[in-house]
């Protein structure tokens, strides 16, 4: 009877120590506030033709104070004395994901000297996670100036007062955050020289 005490205690010790070390190792992981976010933030331009340029970000992380505020993905086209290029595009698409399943597309573009512009939201509904994962395509009109590098700039602002933004063709993006007073935001910026 002794030696069953032996097989039925050493498999419940060994799982209790698993559980506790498990427990430890969750509770010393790294939390991420949307504040640090940037840092875990993966922003690419590709460049698959000519006349369609690409931008794809993947967040790392997700924050511990919540998804929640708007996304806004800016391309900027740069002459070789670089000063902006206006865009003239046939298309602009933004599509988030979630694993590869297409969640929510936009083709609703703006377009400033500064290039073009979509914005979306960030935020959990359903279990869905609209923001984390993305791809903006623009298709470039065939009137498009002289351009060497496509500069690409991923905003996240999520102030608590912000559900969705209005962004107009007639300022920068850091010009119309800045003149409605959003301070909760941060920007990364990725460029690539045309190949």
């Amino acid at each position: 009877m002794k030696q069953n005490k032996i097989v039925l205690l050493l498999p419940l010790t060994v799982m209790a120590c698993l559980f506790a070390f498990g427990f430890y190792m969750i509770q010393q992981a790294e939390k991420v506030t949307n504040a640090e976010l940037d840092k875990y933030v993966q922003l690419n331009i590709d460049l698959p033709e000519t006349d369609v340029l690409e931008v794809s970000w993947d967040w790392g992380d997700l924050p511990e104070d919540g998804l929640t505020g708007v996304g806004i993905v800016e391309l900027t086209l740069m002459n070789g004395d670089n000063q902006p290029v206006p865009i003239a595009h046939q298309a602009a698409q933004l599509d988030l994901y979630q694993a590869a399943n297409v969640i929510y597309s936009t083709v609703e573009s703006e377009t400033a000297d500064s290039g073009v512009f979509l914005s979306f939201p960030n935020k959990i509904e359903d279990n869905t996670l609209y923001g984390p994962s993305g791809r903006l395509t623009v298709e470039l009109d065939d009137n498009v100036g002289e351009w060497t590098t496509v500069l690409a700039r991923y905003y996240h602002v999520w102030d608590s007062d912000v559900d969705m933004l209005v962004l107009t063709s007639e300022k920068t993006v850091a010009d119309q955050l800045a003149s409605l007073d959003i301070e909760q935001y941060w920007l990364i910026q990725r460029s690539t020289v045309l190949p």
